[in-house]
Protein backbone atom coordinates (compact mmCIF):
# COMPACT_ATOMS: atom_id res chain seq x y z
CA UNK A 1 0.00 0.00 0.00
CA UNK A 2 1.45 3.34 -1.05
CA UNK A 3 2.13 6.14 1.41
CA UNK A 4 -0.40 8.32 -0.44
CA UNK A 5 -3.18 5.83 0.20
CA UNK A 6 -2.15 5.43 3.84
CA UNK A 7 -2.35 9.20 4.24
CA UNK A 8 -5.75 9.27 2.53
CA UNK A 9 -7.10 6.53 4.79
CA UNK A 10 -5.83 8.33 7.88
CA UNK A 11 -7.57 11.54 6.81
CA UNK A 12 -10.82 9.68 6.13
CA UNK A 13 -10.65 7.96 9.52
CA UNK A 14 -10.06 11.21 11.38
CA UNK A 15 -12.86 13.02 9.54
CA UNK A 16 -15.31 10.14 10.03
CA UNK A 17 -14.53 10.07 13.75
CA UNK A 18 -15.33 13.77 14.09
CA UNK A 19 -18.55 13.53 12.07
CA UNK A 20 -19.77 10.50 14.02
CA UNK A 21 -19.12 12.23 17.34
CA UNK A 22 -21.01 15.36 16.25
CA UNK A 23 -23.96 13.30 15.02
CA UNK A 24 -24.45 11.37 18.25
CA UNK A 25 -26.50 14.00 20.18
CA UNK A 26 -28.91 14.48 17.28
CA UNK A 27 -29.45 10.76 16.78
CA UNK A 28 -30.00 10.23 20.50
CA UNK A 29 -32.47 13.13 20.76
CA UNK A 30 -34.40 12.32 17.60
CA UNK A 31 -34.99 8.68 18.48
CA UNK A 32 -33.80 7.51 21.93
CA UNK A 33 -35.16 3.99 21.52
CA UNK A 34 -33.55 3.52 18.13
CA UNK A 35 -30.32 4.98 19.50
CA UNK A 36 -30.33 2.39 22.25
CA UNK A 37 -30.80 -0.35 19.65
CA UNK A 38 -28.04 1.14 17.57
CA UNK A 39 -25.23 0.19 19.94
CA UNK A 40 -23.12 -0.36 16.84
CA UNK A 41 -23.29 3.38 16.20
CA UNK A 42 -21.43 4.01 19.43
CA UNK A 43 -18.81 1.30 19.03
CA UNK A 44 -16.67 -0.13 16.27
CA UNK A 45 -18.59 -2.65 14.17
CA UNK A 46 -16.48 -5.74 14.74
CA UNK A 47 -17.99 -7.90 12.05
CA UNK A 48 -15.47 -9.11 9.51
CA UNK A 49 -15.56 -11.51 6.59
CA UNK A 50 -12.98 -12.07 3.88
CA UNK A 51 -14.26 -11.54 0.35
CA UNK A 52 -15.56 -14.74 -1.20
CA UNK A 53 -17.75 -16.19 -3.92
CA UNK A 54 -21.53 -16.49 -3.65
CA UNK A 55 -23.47 -19.57 -4.70
CA UNK A 56 -26.42 -17.87 -6.39
CA UNK A 57 -28.11 -21.23 -7.01
CA UNK A 58 -29.17 -21.15 -3.35
CA UNK A 59 -31.76 -18.47 -4.11
CA UNK A 60 -35.21 -19.57 -2.95
CA UNK A 61 -37.21 -16.46 -3.76
CA UNK A 62 -40.49 -17.42 -5.42
CA UNK A 63 -41.75 -13.98 -6.42
CA UNK A 64 -40.20 -10.55 -6.47
CA UNK A 65 -42.08 -7.30 -5.93
CA UNK A 66 -40.95 -3.76 -6.58
CA UNK A 67 -41.30 -2.60 -2.99
CA UNK A 68 -40.11 -5.71 -1.24
CA UNK A 69 -41.88 -7.89 1.26
CA UNK A 70 -45.23 -6.51 2.38
CA UNK A 71 -45.00 -8.27 5.73
CA UNK A 72 -41.95 -6.32 6.84
CA UNK A 73 -42.63 -4.58 10.13
CA UNK A 74 -39.90 -2.31 11.48
CA UNK A 75 -41.34 -2.25 15.00
CA UNK A 76 -41.34 -6.04 15.22
CA UNK A 77 -37.80 -6.19 13.87
CA UNK A 78 -36.63 -3.53 16.34
CA UNK A 79 -38.13 -5.50 19.21
CA UNK A 80 -36.46 -8.72 18.10
CA UNK A 81 -33.08 -7.02 17.77
CA UNK A 82 -33.64 -5.30 21.13
CA UNK A 83 -34.15 -8.72 22.72
CA UNK A 84 -30.81 -9.82 21.29
CA UNK A 85 -28.99 -6.74 22.55
CA UNK A 86 -30.53 -6.65 26.02
CA UNK A 87 -30.94 -3.59 28.21
CA UNK A 88 -28.75 -2.81 31.21
CA UNK A 89 -31.24 -0.21 32.45
CA UNK A 90 -34.11 -2.67 32.74
CA UNK A 91 -31.93 -5.64 33.56
CA UNK A 92 -32.97 -7.51 30.40
CA UNK A 93 -30.27 -10.00 29.49
CA UNK A 94 -28.95 -10.20 25.93
CA UNK A 95 -29.49 -13.11 23.52
CA UNK A 96 -33.18 -13.49 24.29
CA UNK A 97 -34.96 -15.14 21.34
CA UNK A 98 -38.73 -15.38 21.69
CA UNK A 99 -40.79 -17.86 19.70
CA UNK A 100 -42.58 -15.07 17.85
CA UNK A 101 -39.31 -13.39 16.89
CA UNK A 102 -37.80 -16.66 15.74
CA UNK A 103 -40.77 -17.35 13.45
CA UNK A 104 -40.59 -13.78 12.15
CA UNK A 105 -36.84 -13.91 11.52
CA UNK A 106 -37.00 -17.32 9.85
CA UNK A 107 -39.75 -16.37 7.40
CA UNK A 108 -39.17 -17.94 3.98
CA UNK A 109 -39.10 -16.38 0.52
CA UNK A 110 -38.73 -12.81 1.77
CA UNK A 111 -37.76 -9.81 -0.33
CA UNK A 112 -36.70 -6.20 0.12
CA UNK A 113 -35.96 -4.84 3.58
CA UNK A 114 -37.23 -8.00 5.24
CA UNK A 115 -34.40 -10.05 3.74
CA UNK A 116 -31.68 -7.56 4.60
CA UNK A 117 -32.93 -7.29 8.18
CA UNK A 118 -33.01 -11.04 8.55
CA UNK A 119 -29.29 -11.00 7.76
CA UNK A 120 -28.72 -8.02 10.07
CA UNK A 121 -30.44 -9.86 12.91
CA UNK A 122 -27.94 -12.72 12.72
CA UNK A 123 -25.05 -10.28 12.30
CA UNK A 124 -26.06 -8.43 15.48
CA UNK A 125 -26.45 -11.77 17.21
CA UNK A 126 -22.90 -12.71 16.31
CA UNK A 127 -21.50 -9.38 17.50
CA UNK A 128 -23.37 -9.69 20.82
CA UNK A 129 -22.11 -13.23 21.43
CA UNK A 130 -25.45 -14.95 20.82
CA UNK A 131 -24.18 -17.57 18.35
CA UNK A 132 -24.67 -20.49 20.82
CA UNK A 133 -28.30 -19.46 21.40
CA UNK A 134 -28.95 -19.05 17.68
CA UNK A 135 -27.22 -22.32 16.80
CA UNK A 136 -29.35 -24.17 19.33
CA UNK A 137 -32.46 -22.71 17.74
CA UNK A 138 -31.25 -23.66 14.27
CA UNK A 139 -30.69 -27.29 15.16
CA UNK A 140 -34.12 -27.48 16.77
CA UNK A 141 -35.74 -26.16 13.59
CA UNK A 142 -34.53 -29.21 11.62
CA UNK A 143 -34.27 -27.32 8.35
CA UNK A 144 -31.83 -28.89 5.92
CA UNK A 145 -28.61 -26.91 5.64
CA UNK A 146 -29.69 -24.38 8.25
CA UNK A 147 -27.57 -25.63 11.13
CA UNK A 148 -24.82 -23.12 10.43
CA UNK A 149 -25.25 -19.34 10.40
CA UNK A 150 -22.96 -19.04 7.37
CA UNK A 151 -25.42 -21.16 5.37
CA UNK A 152 -28.18 -18.73 6.28
CA UNK A 153 -26.07 -15.74 5.26
CA UNK A 154 -25.30 -17.27 1.87
CA UNK A 155 -28.92 -18.24 1.20
CA UNK A 156 -30.19 -14.78 2.15
CA UNK A 157 -27.58 -13.05 -0.01
CA UNK A 158 -28.32 -15.38 -2.93
CA UNK A 159 -31.94 -14.23 -2.64
CA UNK A 160 -30.86 -10.60 -2.39
CA UNK A 161 -28.53 -10.89 -5.38
CA UNK A 162 -31.41 -12.19 -7.50
CA UNK A 163 -33.46 -9.16 -6.49
CA UNK A 164 -30.61 -6.72 -7.16
CA UNK A 165 -29.75 -8.01 -10.62
CA UNK A 166 -33.39 -8.32 -11.63
CA UNK A 167 -34.10 -4.71 -10.69
CA UNK A 168 -30.93 -3.56 -12.47
CA UNK A 169 -32.09 -5.30 -15.65
CA UNK A 170 -35.60 -3.84 -15.47
CA UNK A 171 -34.31 -0.30 -14.92
CA UNK A 172 -31.81 -0.69 -17.76
CA UNK A 173 -34.49 -1.86 -20.18
CA UNK A 174 -36.85 0.93 -19.15
CA UNK A 175 -34.00 3.46 -19.17
CA UNK A 176 -35.09 4.65 -15.76
CA UNK A 177 -33.15 5.69 -12.68
CA UNK A 178 -33.97 4.70 -9.12
CA UNK A 179 -35.96 7.00 -6.86
CA UNK A 180 -34.74 7.76 -3.34
CA UNK A 181 -36.50 4.77 -1.75
CA UNK A 182 -35.18 2.37 -4.38
CA UNK A 183 -31.67 3.70 -3.91
CA UNK A 184 -31.93 3.22 -0.17
CA UNK A 185 -32.94 -0.43 -0.51
CA UNK A 186 -30.38 -1.09 -3.25
CA UNK A 187 -27.51 0.26 -1.16
CA UNK A 188 -28.70 -1.57 1.96
CA UNK A 189 -28.77 -4.82 0.00
CA UNK A 190 -25.25 -4.28 -1.33
CA UNK A 191 -23.97 -3.16 2.08
CA UNK A 192 -25.33 -6.12 4.03
CA UNK A 193 -24.04 -8.74 1.62
CA UNK A 194 -20.88 -6.77 0.91
CA UNK A 195 -19.89 -6.69 4.58
CA UNK A 196 -20.66 -10.42 4.66
CA UNK A 197 -17.89 -10.77 2.07
CA UNK A 198 -19.84 -11.49 -1.10
CA UNK A 199 -17.98 -9.49 -3.73
CA UNK A 200 -20.57 -10.18 -6.47
CA UNK A 201 -22.45 -7.17 -5.10
CA UNK A 202 -19.48 -4.89 -5.76
CA UNK A 203 -18.14 -3.53 -9.04
CA UNK A 204 -16.49 -0.33 -10.33
CA UNK A 205 -19.60 0.43 -12.41
CA UNK A 206 -21.91 0.10 -9.41
CA UNK A 207 -19.57 2.25 -7.34
CA UNK A 208 -19.66 4.94 -10.03
CA UNK A 209 -23.47 4.96 -9.96
CA UNK A 210 -23.55 5.18 -6.16
CA UNK A 211 -21.13 8.11 -6.15
CA UNK A 212 -23.28 9.88 -8.75
CA UNK A 213 -26.19 9.76 -6.29
CA UNK A 214 -24.26 11.84 -3.76
CA UNK A 215 -25.72 15.30 -3.17
CA UNK A 216 -23.59 18.50 -3.10
CA UNK A 217 -23.21 18.52 0.72
CA UNK A 218 -21.75 15.01 0.48
CA UNK A 219 -24.81 13.19 1.81
CA UNK A 220 -27.56 11.16 0.18
CA UNK A 221 -31.25 11.87 -0.14
CA UNK A 222 -33.85 13.17 -2.56
CA UNK A 223 -33.05 15.02 -5.76
CA UNK A 224 -36.48 16.65 -5.49
CA UNK A 225 -35.03 18.91 -2.81
CA UNK A 226 -32.37 20.15 -5.20
CA UNK A 227 -34.92 20.98 -7.87
CA UNK A 228 -37.06 22.87 -5.36
CA UNK A 229 -34.03 24.75 -4.09
CA UNK A 230 -33.07 25.72 -7.62
CA UNK A 231 -36.48 27.27 -8.18
CA UNK A 232 -36.51 29.13 -4.89
CA UNK A 233 -32.94 30.38 -5.03
CA UNK A 234 -32.07 31.09 -8.62
CA UNK A 235 -28.52 32.26 -9.18
CA UNK A 236 -27.74 31.69 -5.51
CA UNK A 237 -24.22 30.37 -5.01
CA UNK A 238 -24.26 30.29 -1.26
CA UNK A 239 -22.72 27.14 0.12
CA UNK A 240 -24.22 25.46 3.14
CA UNK A 241 -22.28 26.08 6.29
CA UNK A 242 -22.38 22.71 8.02
CA UNK A 243 -22.09 23.78 11.59
CA UNK A 244 -24.07 23.41 14.75
CA UNK A 245 -25.87 26.74 14.38
CA UNK A 246 -27.31 25.87 10.98
CA UNK A 247 -28.61 22.55 12.23
CA UNK A 248 -30.40 24.40 15.00
CA UNK A 249 -31.76 26.97 12.53
CA UNK A 250 -33.08 24.20 10.29
CA UNK A 251 -35.36 22.99 13.05
CA UNK A 252 -33.22 20.24 14.49
CA UNK A 253 -33.41 21.52 18.04
CA UNK A 254 -32.80 18.62 20.35
CA UNK A 255 -35.93 19.24 22.42
CA UNK A 256 -38.08 19.20 19.24
CA UNK A 257 -36.81 15.79 18.20
CA UNK A 258 -37.55 13.79 21.32
CA UNK A 259 -40.90 12.38 20.23
CA UNK A 260 -40.02 11.38 16.66
CA UNK A 261 -39.94 7.67 15.82
CA UNK A 262 -38.79 5.80 12.76
CA UNK A 263 -41.26 3.07 11.77
CA UNK A 264 -39.70 2.21 8.40
CA UNK A 265 -36.09 2.45 7.22
CA UNK A 266 -36.77 5.07 4.56
CA UNK A 267 -38.90 7.29 6.80
CA UNK A 268 -35.81 8.84 8.36
CA UNK A 269 -35.82 12.53 9.25
CA UNK A 270 -34.67 14.92 6.58
CA UNK A 271 -31.66 17.12 7.18
CA UNK A 272 -30.45 20.34 5.52
CA UNK A 273 -29.44 20.16 1.88
CA UNK A 274 -31.89 17.41 0.94
CA UNK A 275 -30.02 14.88 3.08
CA UNK A 276 -31.88 11.93 4.59
CA UNK A 277 -30.65 10.13 7.67
CA UNK A 278 -31.13 6.47 6.81
CA UNK A 279 -29.93 6.48 3.21
CA UNK A 280 -26.85 8.52 4.16
CA UNK A 281 -25.97 6.05 6.89
CA UNK A 282 -26.44 3.10 4.55
CA UNK A 283 -24.38 4.76 1.83
CA UNK A 284 -21.58 5.50 4.30
CA UNK A 285 -21.48 1.86 5.31
CA UNK A 286 -21.48 0.68 1.70
CA UNK A 287 -18.69 3.06 0.73
CA UNK A 288 -16.71 1.66 3.65
CA UNK A 289 -17.19 -1.84 2.22
CA UNK A 290 -16.06 -0.58 -1.18
CA UNK A 291 -12.99 0.96 0.41
CA UNK A 292 -12.01 -2.38 1.91
CA UNK A 293 -12.72 -4.15 -1.38
CA UNK A 294 -10.61 -1.74 -3.42
CA UNK A 295 -7.72 -2.20 -1.02
CA UNK A 296 -7.87 -6.00 -1.34
CA UNK A 297 -7.88 -5.99 -5.15
CA UNK A 298 -4.48 -4.64 -6.30
CA UNK A 299 -5.70 -3.85 -9.82
CA UNK A 300 -8.41 -1.56 -8.40
CA UNK A 301 -6.29 0.32 -5.87
CA UNK A 302 -5.71 3.16 -8.34
CA UNK A 303 -9.43 4.07 -8.16
CA UNK A 304 -8.81 5.43 -4.66
CA UNK A 305 -6.49 8.09 -6.04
Amino acid sequence: MSSEIVQLLTQLHDKATIVARKAQPFLKASDPDYYRLGFVARHAWHFKREFRNLDTSLSRVISLTRNGNLEFNMQTMDQCISDLIGDQRSGARPCNISENCWKFIRSKNTTGYMTTHQALYFMVGEVKGCVPNITERLFKSHREGDGIIENIFETLCANIYKQVTRNELILHRQRKSRDSEERDLYMEQCYVCGILGYHKFLSPDRLSVILDWQLPPGCYGSNEYLRDEAQEKEDSEEEEDWNYKELIDEGLRLKDLENRRMTHPTNASNLPGGCERHITGVATGLLGVYLKWLLTVPSLESILM
